[in-house]
């Protein structure tokens, strides 16, 4: 698994500078890792209020990330269309990894526009 701690930054930078088939793979065995994922099990009240609040935090990470990752994969394999369930800010991180791929000619560069609305 690419990020362990369901970071959305650590991800988009292990796929930044990777060619279009090496992202999609690395996208598609990430999804696969997050759905099985353990979350771990539920402390008990007597292991403190932080070990509840990280697991709580956990559960609601792990989702949330999986979404992300889903929705970049979506995004890389329609090569620019932007997934309804993405916000704004989530979208704006695709923006450097198609970038890449439009430097080096594996996407075309109008594939560049989907990023003008939102910026």
């Amino acid at each position: 698994m690419i990020s362990r701690d369901c970071s959305k930054r650590k991800f988009i930078e292990a796929v930044g500078d990777k060619e279009q088939s090496e992202i999609i793979r690395m996208a598609e065995a990430e999804v696969r890792a997050v759905e099985h994922f353990p979350l771990g099990q539920k402390p008990k009240p007597k292991d403190g209020a932080m070990e509840v609040q990280k697991w709580k935090n956990r559960k609601e990470a792990i989702p949330e990330y999986r979404n992300f990752v889903g929705a970049f994969l979506f995004f890389m394999r329609t090569r620019g269309i932007r997934p309804a369930s993405i916000s704004d800010e989530d979208f704006q991180l695709f923006c450097p990894v198609f970038k890449k791929l439009v430097e080096r000619g594996q996407l075309p560069v109008e594939a560049m526009n989907c990023f003008e609305s939102v910026e």
